[in-house]
């Protein structure tokens, strides 16, 4: 059994109390936020690919194992996509 570790107030209304080793931060000063990098849905070849492109309509499952949409590597590599090794993408 896991001992009950010790809490304090987060600050945010909704999220309550949290544990007290945790820091609480916004989003974006954490990570770098963009977006209109979405590839156009009218060429094919940016959709015929095994890279899952996870969009809000996958996001209506509680844990997402794939996605409806996928692109080929030459898209998620591209310069408008390019970032780190093991950066996390959302459409």
């Amino acid at each position: 059994m896991i001992a009950e570790l010790p809490r304090k107030d987060s600050g945010v209304v909704w999220l309550g109390e949290v544990p007290s080793h945790w820091s609480v931060n916004y989003l974006g000063n954490v990570v770098d936020v963009s977006g209109g990098s979405t590839p156009s849905k009218e060429n094919f070849a940016f959709w015929d690919g095994s890279i899952p492109w996870v969009s809000p309509k996958d996001m209506k499952k509680e844990v997402i194992v794939d996605s409806e949409d996928h692109v080929p590597s030459v898209v998620s590599t591209s310069n408008s996509l390019a970032g780190s090794c093991g950066a996390l993408r959302c459409a």
